[in-house]
């Protein structure tokens, strides 16, 4: 990394030496140019993010910024080393691509110019017409999208636990995935099979985002399974491109903190003239046997369960999912992708990846619970954790600062497909025991990061607040209801002086609140599955209402 940025440097001092300075006249005042720059601490971002320059994409040791011309003043001044790539972002469009192990790497001059490369990845900027021609070659690609990204990470993104004890219930959820029902699911996907939807059986000849009809019934038989068969409260089809390839996502809604959100999901799509059993229905069985099995429990928090297309084109459909969940603020903790679950060559040790980034130290942790799991439940599988894999969806929520992990079949180690974005993936040429407890994990993991089971039904707690002082009903006291340290749960109160809260059957320690300095609290009190507890309060009335801070 030193050498390099010593490179970037001396690069930068030649340019500015040359005559009329290619920095100041390479832009117009109308261009933006493409900048990379590479830090190797935590003071160079502080100094980055005081220039207000935008995060167009994070990346394992550096980042990707636009600047205009007196922009580029500003990271001079700042004495932070960076590269320009591309003078004028007026035209085109740019994707990281990196080449599995296992394959020739193309000669990627030949479909357009070769930006950047680093230790990980390689920046392009593609002929457009091309695109799908270095796909077919076995190349990842992750599209740059243009907009800014947060430069801090949620900081209210709960902990993932540390430590996992069995639990039966989600033993019980285990016990329910079956080889039969991982491979009816996958054959389905791949086209051996014919699926139900529409009202008619319909055989699947192809999952390529851009194939018309078929893409349109793979879509369509997701999610009229997730509305007909599993009832699921909510299904979104999310129309990033046209009505034929949208992302489908199923959410049950949680009783007590519906806005806490946990996602499970994969790439429903695959690569033009594949069956992509392994790349990716694999990914997608499994989530649609997470949808099926913990749809029959309640939950405290909301889950999804999502189908994303545009992945091979570049992420396109998950980004377009994650821009929009950072938009309107949604507050999602958690994101398990899963994108090639059932490769592993017949006999051999059972490895998995499991894919963090640095950047979100709680992916780290996810990622380890994981593992935990898998040795908790003694699943036949052997997890190895890191980084450096990015050409996957999970990519596109961490680039929006959600904590998200991919899980992965050996793609760091030497176990590679080798029916990778070929004619040749097809449910046969998968390992059924593998692939069976790696859909086992994967839903094991996803009940335990979320840890919001509902297992006995939930209770209510509600009342009514008033005056201490002429008995009138107080509007926007708030109410805690806490036990241990680690849960806390708070409502308000309506314009009548009305509260009601949802809860899960625990003893709890109730506090209500005006001002920090008038409050009322009643311990020891006892929600009961199906029950609900009243306690009312008389309160002094302030004119500032106190906001204890919210804890999980």
């Amino acid at each position: 990394m030193k050498k390099r940025l010593l490179s970037i440097l001396l690069i930068l001092v030649i340019l500015s030496s040359l005559p009329g300075n290619v920095l100041a006249t390479s832009q117009t005042a109308e261009q933006i140019a493409l900048i990379y720059i590479p830090f190797e601490s935590d003071d160079q971002l502080r100094i980055f993010f005081s220039t207000q320059l935008p995060v167009y994409e994070w990346l394992e040791g550096g980042l990707l910024t636009g600047a205009e011309q007196a922009e580029l003043q500003v990271l001079q001044e700042a004495g932070l080393p960076f590269l320009i790539l591309d003078p004028d972002m007026r035209s085109g469009a740019y994707y990281l691509a990196k080449t599995r192990s296992s394959l020739p790497e193309p000669n990627y001059e030949t479909y357009g110019r070769v930006l950047l490369r680093t230790n990980n990845v390689i920046l392009l900027k593609p002929d457009p017409t091309l695109v799908d021609s270095l796909i077919q070659t076995g190349v990842e690609l992750s599209l740059i999208t243009l907009t800014p990204k947060p430069v801090i990470p949620d900081q209210g993104a709960r902990e993932f636990p540390t430590q996992v004890s069995p639990n039966p219930i989600i033993q019980g959820m285990i016990d329910q995935v079956t080889q039969e029902k991982v491979y009816q699911y996958d054959r389905q996907l791949a086209g051996e099979l014919p699926v139900w939807v529409d009202g008619d059986w319909y055989t699947i000849t192809s999952r390529y985002t851009f194939s018309g009809t078929p893409i349109q019934k793979t879509t369509q038989y997701i999610g009229q399974h997730m509305t007909d068969g599993l009832s699921l409260d909510k299904v979104d089809y999310q129309i990033w491109n046209n009505t034929t390839n949208p992302n489908v996502i199923g959410e049950i809604t949680g009783l007590v903190n519906p806005q806490d959100i946990y996602i499970i999901g994969a790439h429903i799509d695959d690569v033009q003239g594949t069956p992509g059993a392994d790349d990716n229905a694999s990914g997608s069985v499994a989530t649609l046997l997470a949808a099926d099995i913990l749809s029959q429990y309640q939950w405290g928090c909301t889950l999804r369960y999502a189908f994303w297309t545009g992945e091979e084109q570049g992420l396109t459909g998950s980004y377009a999912y994650a821009f929009r969940a950072h938009n309107t603020g949604e507050n999602i903790l958690g994101y398990l992708n899963l994108d090639m679950i059932a490769w592993n060559t017949i006999g051999s040790d059972p490895y998995i990846n499991l894919i963090y980034t640095n950047r979100i130290p709680a992916t780290q942790t996810l990622a380890q619970l994981y593992a935990d799991v898998i040795d908790a439940y003694n699943i036949n599988l052997l997890p190895r954790l890191g980084t450096g894999i990015s050409a996957s969806d999970h990519t596109a929520f961490l680039q929006y600062g959600f904590p998200a992990i991919l899980a992965i079949e050996d793609d760091l180690g030497d176990d590679i497909n080798p029916y990778y974005h070929k004619l040749q993936d097809t449910p046969a040429n998968t390992d059924p025991t593998y692939f069976t407890n790696f859909v086992k994990a994967s839903i094991a993991t996803f009940a335990h990061m979320s840890d919001c089971i509902v297992p006995d039904g939930i209770g209510y707690l509600d009342g009514h607040i008033t005056d201490v002082d002429g008995g009138m009903p107080i509007e926007g006291a708030v109410i805690s209801a806490s036990y241990d340290q680690a849960h806390n749960y708070l409502t308000k109160t309506d314009s009548n002086g009305d509260y009601t809260r949802s809860l899960y059957p625990e003893t709890y320690t109730v506090t209500a609140y005006t001002c920090k300095q008038y409050q009322s609290t009643i311990a020891d009190v006892q929600i009961v599955a199906g029950s609900v507890t009243t306690l009312d309060f008389t309160l002094q009335q302030c004119q500032k209402t106190f906001f204890p801070i919210m804890s999980k």
